[in-house]
C-alpha cells in the first residue's frame, strides 16, 4: 500500500481545524508539532519555493498572505509562542526592528551574547551589595538534609532563611547542582 503525499497546512481553514480558540486572547492555539511551545507547520516556503517545516509565524504569514517575506521577520503580535492566528501575524523589516516592537509591547527577546553579558552584570551588581551565592557545598549538604529535618532547622543550621532553603530543596534556585537527568525538581525533595 502506498503512503500518502503529505499535504501539509495550505489554507487558513487547514490552520483553524489544527487550533484551539482561546477565549480570551482569540489566539488560535496550535495542536500540531511545536519545538519549545512554538508552532512548527508543514506548508510551503515562498522565499525558496519548496516545502518544509517552518516556524509558526513564518508559515502563517505565507498562508494568509500570500506573498515572500524576503529578508523580513514574521512575528506573532499577541506574543503568545504558540498562536497562528492569521489576525495576530506581523513582518517586521529586520531584528534591530523587531526587538524595539517587542520591547515597546514589553517583551524582550535577547541573544544568547545578551543574556550572558546580563548574567555577568547581575553579578557584578550583587557582588558590589554584597551578596554572596550559597557555596555549592552547603547547596548540596541543604539537598541531602531534605526530608531528615524540619525546613526551618536547616535554615538556622546554614544560617539563611527558611524560603531559601526551601527553593534549594525544590530546585528552584542553584538548578546547575540538580543530579544529572533530573527535570525541573530534585528527586529527592520532601
Amino acid at each position: 500500500m502506498q503512503d500518502k503525499p503529505r499535504r501539509g497546512v495550505a489554507t487558513i481553514d487547514d490552520l483553524r481545524a489544527r487550533s484551539i480558540i482561546d477565549p480570551a486572547t482569540r489566539c488560535w492555539l496550535w495542536q500540531g508539532a511545536t519545538i519549545g511551545g512554538a508552532a512548527r507547520i508543514w506548508t510551503l516556503h515562498l522565499d525558496r519555493m519548496d516545502k518544509g517545516v517552518l516556524s509558526g509565524p513564518r508559515a502563517v504569514w505565507y498562508i494568509a498572505h500570500g506573498t515572500p517575506l524576503h529578508s523580513r521577520i514574521a512575528y506573532m503580535a499577541c506574543w503568545t509562542k504558540g498562536c497562528v492566528c492569521p489576525v495576530h501575524v506581523r513582518a517586521a523589516e529586520n531584528k534591530t526592528v523587531l526587538n524595539r516592537i517587542a520591547a515597546h509591547a514589553g517583551v524582550f527577546i535577547k541573544s544568547p551574547a545578551a543574556r550572558k553579558s546580563n548574567e555577568a552584570n547581575l553579578l557584578k551588581a550583587r557582588q558590589a551589595r554584597g551578596v554572596a551565592d550559597t557555596p555549592p557545598e552547603t547547596v548540596l549538604a541543604i539537598r541531602a538534609a531534605a526530608g531528615k529535618a524540619l525546613q526551618k532547622n536547616i535554615a538556622a543550621e546554614f544560617g539563611l532563611t527558611k524560603t531559601m532553603v526551601s527553593r534549594i530543596i525544590r530546585g528552584e534556585t542553584y538548578r546547575h547542582l540538580l543530579p544529572v537527568g533530573t527535570g525541573k525538581a530534585w528527586e529527592g525533595r520532601a
